[in-house]
């Protein structure tokens, strides 16, 4: 059973999920007057060479905590660069940001990295067990889902069991799923809609709900399972163990002396018949 402390930090988690798609329905519903005050500025941009660039460093930049705001950012780079070019920087951006905070923390920041343990310390060793059984089709779920990567990324830095390399591939295998956002802004500037934005919402959304009642599972199973405690000997059998260890050491003893007398006796035989 959940303890009655784990309870807050994982409705918060999920709280903060809910309120990034939040986020997402009321960008689409209010996309007029976002659009109307940023694009002019960020279509002035886009008329210079790599100036795909500058988006591309704002959504590391976001990539990297305590900062955020990399989905709107990316609606912008989907309505002003296109689909192609805009899905390509995004992804690099993220990629970016998010692999300066991943070698930040399991490289540069130990203290923080020490710290995050701590924070979360009561519980940090059963989610690191559930992530071994999980192995990295979890963290490929995970990175699939709307989990906040804020928190995903440096959790995984301070595991020694999940590589960069390992979290690379599972980052790429999952980047696809940016293309909701950048595929959002392009159909907001073609002042159009289409299916495929709810589609790429509601997929994403039913992965993450997936992915967190796994992780339930699996935290609630470690908890409940209790490893047998050794109970402490009773007086009796520390007696009888202790009379075995003596009567060991006097039998050591015993041929010790045996053996000693045998080489004197061979000792004075050889001396008396030379």
């Amino acid at each position: 059973m959940f303890q009655s402390r784990a309870m807050p930090k994982v409705i918060g988690l999920f709280a903060l999920s809910i309120f990034l798609i939040t986020s997402l329905v009321l960008l689409s519903v209010y996309h007029k007057e976002i659009l109307h005050i940023i694009l002019p500025i960020a279509r002035n941009l886009s008329h210079h060479r790599f100036s795909f660039l500058i988006p591309l460093c704002m959504i590391a930049a976001s990539s990297v905590p305590p900062l955020a705001g990399q989905d709107p950012i990316s609606i912008v780079v989907g309505a002003v660069w296109g689909l192609n070019v805009g899905f390509c920087t995004v992804v690099c951006g993220i990629f970016l940001g998010e692999s300066i905070a991943f070698l930040g923390y399991r490289y540069f920041l130990e203290e923080k990295a020490q710290e995050f343990r701590s924070r979360h310390q009561e519980h940090y060793g059963t989610f690191v067990k559930i992530l071994e059984e999980g192995s990295y089709p979890l963290i490929w779920l995970i990175r699939l889902s709307f989990l906040p990567t804020h928190f995903t990324t440096v959790f995984f830095a301070t595991i020694p069991q999940v590589s960069y390399v390992g979290w690379s591939i599972a980052f790429w295998f999952s980047c696809f799923k940016y293309l909701v956002p950048v595929y959002a802004g392009v159909c907001l500037a073609a002042n159009t809609s289409t299916p495929a934005n709810v589609i790429g919402i509601v997929l994403s959304g039913v992965i993450t709900v997936g992915t967190f009642l796994l992780i339930v599972y699996r935290y609630q199973k470690l908890k409940e399972y209790q490893p047998p405690i050794a109970r402490p000997a009773s007086r009796s059998t520390e007696l009888n163990a202790l009379e075995s260890q003596q009567s060991e050491s006097e039998q050591n003893e015993y041929t010790y002396e045996y053996d000693r007398a045998a080489r004197e006796r061979d000792h004075l035989l050889s001396s008396k018949f030379a």
